[in-house]
């Protein structure tokens, strides 16, 4: 029944008519916490609920969550919920497969000898790289894994194991699609000038992460600069009075001046190509201001006097 607002109260009388509980759980799943215990194990009242919010699940029988048909047919839909599965079908190949494929973090509830599976890891971090953190450190050390993690979501090379924080191939893919990975790359490779490149053409803030002697390489520098001209702040010092780089930085983004040199601040190249950049991005604004006072009063026409 409803009350006068339209909010479903329910009633703990009928806790063991199904009719009753599937209309319930529908709309309020948490109410499977007061069904029976025969409806916290009855899958169409379970199904019902999960269906609504999956936490629900929490709620079901033991016997359910160790119901191989019924979990399947659960984490097909949400892989999430393998967090509720019992041990044993958290152990189970079929059900993890499923359930890291639909959602490759639910790697995080399976079983160690599950996370040490090189198929169904490989599956978990295709579908989110994240997964990485949950696998084994075995697999942490599989180049494939790490690779196919890194190629969905770069940031993952944290959790690689040191072997492979130090291999180019790895940390290439994992710059390529993330530049701010390369914090993450053995001290080796953050003075490796492909990899930098890389990531700095991906991210030019990834600059502040490379090795001192390649944040004091002009031709990174420009690069890194290019795609961000906040990235001076990560320049050495001696490119930062460098006049080639802070034109560079300047034209991309006048607020980097903050980042040059006290004697490039006060240059008049610098401070002309500074006022210029002001100039385009005060006009944009007052642009912006017109256009937005224009929707303001054709907003005020009388919807009638249009087309008179």
């Amino acid at each position: 029944m409803q009350n006068t607002f339209g909010v479903f109260m329910f009633d703990k009388t009928r806790a063991n008519d199904k009719d009753y509980m599937l209309k319930a759980v529908s709309q309020q799943w948490w109410a499977l916490e007061d069904a029976s215990p025969e409806l916290r194990n009855d899958r169409d009242v379970v199904f019902r609920a999960v269906i609504s919010d999956i936490d629900a699940l929490e709620f079901a029988s033991d016997e359910l969550k160790n119901d191989k048909d019924f979990m399947l047919k659960v984490v097909n839909r949400v892989g999430y919920a393998l967090k509720y599965a019992s041990p044993e079908l958290q152990n189970d190949r079929d059900i993890v497969l499923k359930a890291v494929s639909q959602n490759g973090y639910a790697l995080g509830y399976a079983s160690p000898e599950m996370q040490n599976n090189k198929d169904i890891v490989l599956a978990a971090v295709e579908n989110d790289g994240d997964a990485l953190e949950y696998a084994s450190e075995e697999l942490q050390n599989d180049k494939d894994v790490v690779i196919k993690a890194v190629e969905n979501n770069g940031m993952v090379l944290e959790f690689a194991s040191d072997e492979l924080k130090n291999d180019k191939d790895v940390v290439l893919k994992a710059v390529g699609e993330n530049g701010y990975a390369l914090m993450f790359a053995s001290a080796e490779l953050k003075n490796d000038r492909d990899i930098v490149l890389k990531a700095v053409e991906n991210d030019g803030m990834a600059l502040q992460f490379a090795s001192d002697i390649l944040k004091n390489d002009k031709s990174i520098a420009l690069k890194a600069i290019g795609q961000n001209g906040y990235a001076l702040g990560s320049a050495s010092p001696e490119l930062r009075n460098d006049k080639d780089v802070v034109l560079k930085a300047v034209s991309q983004c006048w607020c980097a001046l903050e980042d040059a040199s006290p004697e490039l601040q006060n240059d008049e190249d610098v401070k002309a190509v500074v006022e210029s950049q002001k100039a385009v991005m005060a006009h944009i604004m007052e642009s912006h201001e017109d256009f937005d006072d224009a929707g303001s009063d054709l907003g005020d026409d009388d919807p009638g006097d249009i087309g008179d």
